[in-house]
């Protein structure tokens, strides 16, 4: 089970139903055995912080309009260290993890240009980040 929230009091939230839900079920015989095989927990930096700034302007550069999306990714680990990040996608797709999961080819080369251009100007901001 992927528990998952874009807020640390969502993920405790969540946490605490799935195990609620456990001792509910433990009848009649009925073994869980709870193993957590991995955390992510939840973490944002604001649109306006310079690095969510320095990845709108890479993507009007590249006359791309921007999307914000709130989402759990691999970025938290890092966002709940206090490590500004941002994650992009070099891409579109959609079906998300699901057998007709799918990627559009045609945007990835203009994808790899905003992640070249936000590395390079990134590396130019002051090491708080602000």
């Amino acid at each position: 089970l992927d528990l998952r929230s874009e807020t640390r009091e969502g993920l405790a939230a969540l946490e605490r139903s799935v195990l609620n839900l456990v001792e509910l079920n433990r009848t009649n015989g009925v073994r869980f055995d709870v193993i957590a095989v991995g955390e992510r927990p939840a973490g944002s930096i604001p649109r306006q912080h310079p690095l969510a700034q320095l990845a709108q302007e890479t993507l009007a550069y590249l006359g791309i309009p921007p999307t914000f999306e709130h989402g759990s990714t691999d970025a938290n680990a890092l966002l709940a260290h206090g490590l500004p990040t941002v994650t992009i996608g070099i891409t579109r797709g959609g079906n998300a993890h699901r057998e007709d999961e799918f990627i559009e080819v045609a945007p990835i080369v203009d994808g790899i240009w905003q992640l070249i251009l936000l590395i390079g100007a990134a590396a130019h901001l002051p090491e708080n980040g602000a």
